[in-house]
């Protein structure tokens, strides 16, 4: 009995902390004037990806040219997610000391004075980033499957496993390490 009491607790626990994190980032970011930027340019990056997902996975083939606008669409996946993330783990501060000046702070050093812990901070920002990650996967996936088809090529699993590997997974495990070693370094 004590320990599903305990459960119970901890994920209670965890559950106000999310909301805590939550309601941070959401005066963060009405603060903070950079995100938008740094958002938009994420949203530039991310919107040129995309139609290079309009691509049939039957048209690349073995030559140098596909394997250079592979390593670009895995690029452009891993920039925009990690403009994405940025607002997120850093902000601009003031340093201390008599020469007061704007610099860039990281913002898990800003939530040491709030009472969460590290897992908390991870789960939220994983959350962030892979629900970012599953809307535009779903779309690549929809925009590649159904060129694919109207083209005549036909589908296999290249179409599928395309946009899973080059627009969800690579840029989901750069960026969740990217993320782990902020908070890590808490």
């Amino acid at each position: 009995m004590d320990e599903i009491s305990y459960k119970m607790e901890r994920k209670d626990r965890t559950r106000g902390q999310i909301r805590l994190l939550h309601n941070f980032y959401k005066e963060l970011i009405t603060w903070e004037v950079e995100s938008i930027g740094t958002w938009m340019v994420a949203g530039l990056l991310l919107f040129v990806e995309t139609p290079l997902f309009c691509i049939p996975w039957q048209e690349y083939g073995g030559e140098q040219l596909d394997k250079m606008m592979g390593y670009m669409i895995v690029l452009l996946g891993c920039m925009g997610t990690f403009l994405y993330m940025r607002p997120y783990l850093y902000m601009r501060g003031f340093s201390g000391g008599d020469n007061v000046q704007r610099r860039q702070v990281r913002v898990v050093e800003r939530l040491r004075y709030l009472p969460v812990d590290k897992k908390s901070i991870l789960f939220f920002l994983w959350r962030k980033l892979f629900r970012l990650l599953l809307i535009l996967g779903v779309i690549w996936l929809a925009m590649q499957c159904l060129v694919a088809g109207i083209s005549g090529g036909g589908l296999n699993i290249g179409n599928f496993l395309y946009p899973i590997s080059a627009g969800m997974l690579l840029p989901a495990v750069v960026n969740g390490i990217a993320v782990a070693a902020e908070v890590r370094g808490m």
